[in-house]
């Protein structure tokens, strides 16, 4: 899916975050991984904005700053385990 991020000159994580989500109903941020302080500050804004009661964020996998700046606003943290395994031989 192509989106026009029609954000001028400005081509900062900011602008670029803030383009995709009012383009979007899902924020598309594989395109451009923001570091994370601006991840926290753009799910803290959206999550008053969008009015909804809970913000689901699936962050790539792996210790990015995305990530990093998602879990230091998040309330709840799911986290996939594999409910079982073989024993060792």
């Amino acid at each position: 899916m192509d989106v026009d991020l029609a954000i001028g000159d400005d081509w900062s994580p900011q602008a670029r975050l803030r383009a995709a989500a009012e383009a979007l109903d899902a924020v598309p941020v594989q395109l451009f991984q923001p570091d994370a302080e601006t991840m926290a500050v753009a799910l803290r804004s959206w999550a008053g904005e969008w009015g909804h009661q809970w913000v689901v964020v699936d962050t790539h996998p792996g210790a990015t700053p995305a990530t990093s700046g998602a879990l230091q606003v998040a309330n709840v943290v799911a986290v996939p385990v594999p409910l079982g395994c073989t024993a060792p031989s």
